[in-house]
C-alpha cells in the first residue's frame, strides 16, 4: 500500500505459525483494497514496510508500533474494553472507568447520528470537543487513583492524547478498527484449521491469496474470473489484471 492516498488505512495484526516459529499476519485496509502481509515480527520496520510513508491516516489499536505514525486514531472500541476493565478490577479506578465507559457511549450514540445524517458535522464537533474536555479531566484524575494498572493505562492515554481525536480534524477517519477486525477473522480461521504453514513459500501463498480474495469481494469483483484472468494473461505473456479499482 505504498503512496496510498486513501482517506485512512486500518491495520491490524494476529499471531501466525510458520515452521514451528511464531510469525505474524498483517492487514492493511483501505476502502477498496485489502493487504495481507506475514512476517517474523510485529516491530515499527514492518508496519512502516506495509504503510510505506508517514503520510497516511491510520486507525489502529494502541500498540507500540504505530507510535510512528503522525496522523493515528487509536480505535475507540478498543479504549472501551480498556474502560471495562478498569471497572471490572473493583478498586480505586472503577468509578472513572464507569465515567468513561458512559462518556464513550454518548460519543458513538453522536457518531451515529452524524453518520446517519441526523445530525450536521458542526453539532457532532460541538458535543465532541467538550466531551474531549471532560475525558481529559477524567484520564488527569484517574492517574494518580490507588489502582496501580487503572493509573497506568490512563497515564499512557493522557500521553497520546491527540491520537484519541484525530477524527475530530481529519474528516473520513472512523472511531474504530472494527473494519480490519472483521477482515482478519477468515485468516485466523484458516491459522486455526490449517495450523499454519511451513514451507518457504507458504507464507507467500497466503499473503496473496487472502489478498486477493478480500480485495474482490471487497470491489464486488468475481475472484474465480480474476484469477482466470491473471492466468489467461500469465500464458498470453501480457501483464496481469490489476487488483486495484479502477487500474
Amino acid at each position: 500500500m505504498n503512496g496510498c492516498a486513501d482517506p485512512s488505512v486500518h491495520i491490524d495484526e494476529t499471531s501466525w505459525a510458520q515452521a514451528n516459529w511464531k510469525a505474524w499476519l498483517w492487514v492493511a485496509l483501505t476502502d477498496d483494497q485489502m493487504a495481507f502481509t506475514i512476517a517474523d515480527n510485529r516491530g515499527a520496520d514492518v508496519t512502516r514496510s506495509i504503510l510505506g510513508t508517514d503520510k497516511s491516516k491510520v486507525v489502529s489499536d494502541r500498540f507500540s508500533g504505530y507510535d510512528w505514525v503522525k496522523q493515528h486514531q487509536y480505535c475507540w472500541s478498543h479504549l472501551r474494553r480498556d474502560m471495562q476493565a478498569m471497572i471490572n478490577r473493583r478498586d480505586q479506578g472503577s468509578a472513572v472507568g464507569s465515567e468513561l465507559l458512559g462518556f464513550s457511549q454518548r460519543l458513538f450514540h453522536w457518531w451515529h447520528q452524524h453518520r446517519d445524517g441526523k445530525m450536521a458535522w458542526s453539532t457532532f464537533l460541538g458535543y465532541a470537543r467538550l466531551f474531549r474536555w471532560g475525558v481529559r479531566q477524567m484520564l488527569s484524575r484517574a492517574a494518580t487513583c490507588g489502582s496501580e494498572k487503572s493509573a497506568a493505562t490512563c497515564r499512557r492515554l493522557l500521553e497520546g492524547e491527540d491520537d484519541l481525536w484525530t477524527f475530530l480534524k481529519e474528516p473520513g477517519i472512523e472511531l474504530t478498527n472494527n473494519s480490519v477486525e472483521r477482515a482478519m477473522r477468515h485468516a485466523e480461521l484458516w491459522r486455526k484449521s490449517s495450523g499454519g504453514t511451513a514451507s518457504p513459500w507458504g507464507p507467500r501463498f497466503v499473503e496473496r491469496g487472502l489478498s486477493v480474495a478480500a480485495t474482490c469481494r471487497q470491489q464486488r469483483r468475481n475472484e474465480l474470473e480474476y484469477l482466470t484472468d491473471c492466468l489467461r494473461a500469465r500464458l498470453d505473456g501480457t501483464a496481469a489484471p490489476s487488483l486495484l479499482a479502477g487500474v
